[in-house]
């Protein structure tokens, strides 16, 4: 441990006086190591830091960094003696956020003497940035604050300025911490000690990874710990939650031996899951930020939260991302676990279902005039973020690993962690790495994939079917819509007792194809398991919430009844908080239903509200169709139950494949084409009873899906 005491950061040690602006070099030199010792105060909103900096080379100018705009600086000094002036700048450049923009930061032009490879800094202040709640429905995005220091909780990012950094830092970071005693600091890296003194709890911690940012938060949590595989696994959670912690942990014992053995070492001692106190689902080096309903999901502890984030270890913190050259690690990241860990855990099925999925989604949400480059994606804030760098990215790597194959994809990943650790890196370096261990030239591939945008829409038509002295000759052809694609193209050919399996190289749309057989052939499929990523037609697109809320021309259809149930229920939002928090109000089981067609409204769709009794023949030719509530208070139900194939609704209920949903406590979610249009989709919501829908929010959460049966707000099948 460095051997560095707690300094409590109270009043003004000295006054530095400001003086002209001087000239600043054109190239200086970066951040690569802080020794930061803290002193929060979250009764006050505020914090005192003394931060001891190491740079990369000399300065040969002015120095400029960046800080927290309302961070009072004590002073700045050069061997612990000579005081440094200094200068504020307005901060102009591309900032945080959803809009791009901040007012967070400030420019600091520190007057270094020449040849300075180092300095210390004292500052103090408060940083509260009230949490944005987000509006959005389902994934895309949680709530959101660069920074906050609150009686709720601590959260620093980095984008709060709460440390100084500069524009392309990577550094490592050395933390001692001190909070009011009850409260406990996590940040990234490796805990080294806790000690306890006057009132304050005081923790150390150290990365020697050098890192992008540093991400610190702090609450009063229950501290579970269990070794996994020679890595220290523990839960921070605001109550003693054993069951809970258990759940976490023993999942951890799936994944983690199961990573290692495709990537190698963890990088880091340990791997926390941390509550907060706003809603987040955020991935730092060595641990993983969950608001508290996020922890109490069905699906906190899958491959698709919990793995997702502690693979995040490998991509994105330790090897780390090159914004100004595009985002690889969400799509590597979706890819090793959402997808790959259907391979590892046997069920490849669901593997072929999330190629298939993946394509769905993509088709629907990326219209051609959103739709850009996999190369260009940085962060997800929509929907169409979300299928270019997710699904879209991830395709990518699962086409390199059909192409590949397995011994030598997992090869080039564990080069490419081997050789970029601690660096930041592209879609270029990751190109490179898997040229080198496959020996295949991938240029095209990533010039297809990565650096155009778009996918390819695919259909085929036979031409010709005979037999000549070679045996059984198969023509067609199959056409692809869109720019150049680089691709071998698998096709199935069915014969009467088998298959036969064969990828043909795609030069041309339209381009004749021939196979030669000794059997005659009963019928031919391209790529009908989907390994490569394409846009698909309608007809190939199951209906779904999702699918329905797309339309061009979306009508909520509300209840005339049900006034006479009413329900608990707190916010429609998404906002975060301890469990039990916010308080819950009684409303009707109609006014509940408008609160929900709102919420859709508020998050940017663009929708017709009407009551059942005022929905006319040509609304529900003219439209995709959301209808809210059961048989007895929604008449448009009566009307068009008998064309939902496969689900009936009853005056007591509702039936699933021949299964009777009756008691109270069930709700379904399902979708259907709109059998006044096929062009349409009609989505039906209902429960069996008031409570049944009083977790309506999470529909949202399961909106790919064609039907969900719910009971007690939990999906049940």
């Amino acid at each position: 441990m460095r051997n560095i005491l707690v300094v409590v950061l109270i009043g003004l040690l000295f006054t530095v006086p400001v003086s002209g602006q001087d000239e600043v070099s054109d190239v200086q030199p970066e951040i690569i190591d802080h020794i930061l010792q803290i002193l929060l105060e979250p009764a006050d909103h505020t914090m005192g830091v003394q931060d001891h900096l190491s740079l990369d080379g000399p300065v040969t100018g002015d120095f400029q960094f960046t800080l927290n705009k309302n961070l009072i600086i004590e002073w700045i000094l050069v061997d612990n003696t000579e005081t440094i002036t200094y200068d504020v700048v307005p901060f102009e450049g591309e900032g945080y956020g959803e809009e791009g923009v901040t007012e967070t930061l400030q420019i600091i032009n520190a007057h270094l003497p020449e040849g300075t490879t180092g300095f210390s800094i004292a500052y103090y202040g408060e940083i509260y940035d009230p949490i944005d709640p987000s509006s959005a429905l389902g994934r895309v995005r949680g709530d959101y604050s660069t920074g906050i220091i609150s009686e709720d909780g601590v959260y620093l990012s980095s984008a709060s300025g709460w440390y100084p950094d500069t524009e392309n830092s990577m550094a490592t970071y050395y933390v001692e911490a001190a909070t009011p005693e009850g409260w406990q600091v996590v940040t990234q890296g490796d805990l080294l000690d806790h000690i306890s003194f006057d009132g304050y709890v005081s923790s150390y911690w150290d990365s020697d990874i050098p890192s992008d940012g540093c991400v610190l938060v702090a609450n009063q949590y229950v501290v579970t710990t269990r070794e996994i595989s020679g890595v220290d696994c523990s839960t921070y959670f605001y109550q003693d939650d054993p069951d809970l912690s258990n759940m976490f942990l023993d999942k951890l014992e799936e994944y983690l031996p199961a990573y290692t053995g495709l990537f190698g070492d963890y990088p880091y001692s340990r791997f926390d899951v941390v509550e907060n106190f706003f809603t987040t689902g955020y991935g730092m080096p060595g641990f993983t930020l969950l608001g508290s309903m996020v922890l109490r999901m069905p699906a906190a502890t899958t491959e698709g939260s919990l793995a997702h984030e502690l693979v995040h270890n490998w991509w994105g913190n330790s090897v780390y991302v090159d914004w100004e050259r595009g985002n690889w690690c969400e799509g590597l990241t979706f890819f090793s676990t959402n997808y790959y860990w259907n391979i590892l855990d046997g069920r490849p099925e669901d593997a072929e279902h999330f190629r298939f999925r993946n394509m769905v989604r993509y088709s629907v949400e990326a219209d051609e005039e959103d739709d850009y480059p996999v190369g260009d994606f940085i962060t997800k804030w929509n929907a169409v973020d979300g299928v270019i760098g997710y699904d879209k990215a991830s395709a990518v790597f699962i086409m390199l690993l059909d192409m590949m194959g397995e011994e030598k994809f997992f090869e080039a990943c564990r080069l490419g962690i081997e050789r970029y650790t601690g660096v930041s890196i592209s879609w270029e370096e990751w190109q490179d790495v898997f040229e080198e261990v496959s020996g295949i030239d991938l240029s095209g591939f990533f010039a297809t994939w990565v650096d155009q945008p778009g996918a390819p829409e695919m259909w085929t038509e036979a031409v010709n079917h005979f037999r000549d002295e070679d045996g059984y000759i198969l023509e067609f052809q199959f056409y692809v819509d869109g720019e150049y694609w680089e691709f071998d193209c698998p096709v199935v050919i069915d014969f009467d007792d088998h298959e036969f399996v064969e990828s043909f190289p795609y030069i041309q749309s339209g381009m004749l194809t021939s196979y030669i057989g000794i059997d005659r052939a009963t019928g031919f499929e391209i790529d009908p398991e989907y390994y490569y990523f394409r846009r698909l037609s309608r007809d190939e697109i199951p209906p779904s919430l999702n699918v329905t809320l797309d339309s061009d021309s979306l009508m909520i259809v509300l209840p005339s009844g049900g006034d006479d149930e009413t329900l608990q229920v707190g916010s429609m939002g998404h906002g975060g908080g301890h469990p039990g928090g916010g308080g819950a109000e009684e409303v009707t089981v109609k006014e509940f239903y408008e609160q929900l067609a709102d919420s859709i409204v508020q998050s940017g769709y663009i929708v017709t509200v009407k009551y059942d009794n005022e929905v006319t023949e040509e609304d529900l030719a003219t439209h995709s169709i959301m209808s809210l509530g059961n048989y007895n208070q929604n008449q448009l139900v009566r009307m068009l139950f008998m064309e939902i194939e496969g689900v009936s609704f009853t005056e007591t209920g509702f039936s699933v494949n021949g299964i009777d949903y009756v008691d109270p406590g069930y709700a379904i979610l399902v979708t259907t084409r709109n059998p006044y249009n096929p062009d349409y989709d009609i989505t039906w919501y209902m429960g069996t009873s008031p409570d049944a829908i009083s977790r309506a929010r999470m529909i949202f959460h399961y909106g790919w899906d064609t039907w969900v049966v719910y009971e007690n707000g939990r999906p049940l099948d």
